[in-house]
């Protein structure tokens, strides 16, 4: 029974897909296997693949980072003078005569703030960022603990490939937009 390799092409819509080779990659790179199981094996073009993927974890992880910082800094931009800006207005309303324009103007400042922080929820959302960046960063630290390993101490190259690009899609599909 002849072992086949596979190797990763790009289809029309430049998504990596595997197809397969009717010849055997050069095995002093890649894996051996047991003769009588077919099964992807860890060669250059796959774990070039893995890392493509791991890249990629990585760059999504460093998007929601920023993207999480960005709202929490929203969050206590619309967030402190919506609490600050009524205790000055109470201060102010000893003489509501001279300051009523003033007083009328802080409040609906801190109730603009109020709405624009309870409408976008900055809190929630860099929340969300952030658990997504540490979901990606756990990916990433998943396959660069795979690809320090010997090729002979790694699990299948193919059920791999396949748990992540299942757990990238997945991640994709559940985290809040950037």
């Amino acid at each position: 029974m002849e072992v086949q390799a596979q190797e990763v092409l790009l289809d029309l819509q430049g998504v990596r897909r595997l197809a397969v080779n009717s010849h055997r990659p050069d095995s002093s790179n890649c894996s051996q296997d047991d003769a009588e199981r077919q099964e992807l094996l860890w060669d250059g073009t796959v774990e070039g693949y893995v890392t493509h993927i791991e890249n990629k974890c990585r760059s999504k992880t460093d998007q929601h980072l920023k993207a999480s910082a960005f709202r929490r800094k929203a969050f206590h931009a619309f967030g402190i003078p919506s609490v600050i800006l009524p205790l000055v207005a109470a201060v102010m309303q000893c003489d509501p005569g001279e300051y009523a324009w003033v007083v009328t103007t802080i409040i609906v400042v801190s109730g603009s703030c109020s709405a624009v922080n309870a409408f976008m929820n900055f809190g929630k959302n860099a929340q969300a960022h952030l658990e997504y960046a540490a979901r990606f960063e756990e990916l990433s630290s998943e396959i660069d603990s795979m690809l320090c390993r010997p090729k002979s101490g790694r699990v299948a190259a193919d059920v791999f490939l396949e748990r992540c690009q299942n757990k990238i899609a997945a991640l994709t599909l559940g985290a809040p937009p950037l």
